[in-house]
């Protein structure tokens, strides 16, 4: 993907939402790749709603380049990343104590070494 996206000039943007569960950095860490973009949602924050995003610095100078930061709203409306009190000491806890390396090494074994679960009928 990350060839293709050069080639043709756009922007890689990858949702770890669902891949983190790979082990700490996700999918993007795991398999090194490079994105634009990185996005994640409420995994980071152990289900509470939180999301967390980054980017390069060339996208950053892009953006910073075409914005007026006197007609940005940095208020916030108290969603997801309004950086609430609650959303953030899920964010804190999730990554100090659940997110953590010995965590995913015994998550990732388990579910190696789990049968499939046949669903009762």
């Amino acid at each position: 993907m990350r060839e293709l996206t050069r080639k043709h000039g756009t922007l890689l943007i990858i949702d770890e939402t669902h891949t983190i569960c790979a082990g700490p950095g996700g999918y993007t860490k795991a398999e090194n790749l490079d994105p634009d973009f990185l996005v994640m949602g409420k995994p980071i924050a152990g289900g509470i709603p939180g999301a967390a995003y980054g980017f390069t610095q060339e996208v950053a100078d892009g953006i910073s380049a075409r914005i007026q930061t006197a007609d940005c709203d940095t208020g916030g409306i108290g969603g997801t990343l309004a950086a609430n009190a609650l959303s953030l000491a899920a964010m804190k806890a999730t990554l100090q104590h659940v997110l953590t390396q010995p965590a995913f090494d015994h998550m990732i074994a388990l579910a190696r070494n789990s049968a499939p679960v046949q669903p009762k009928l």
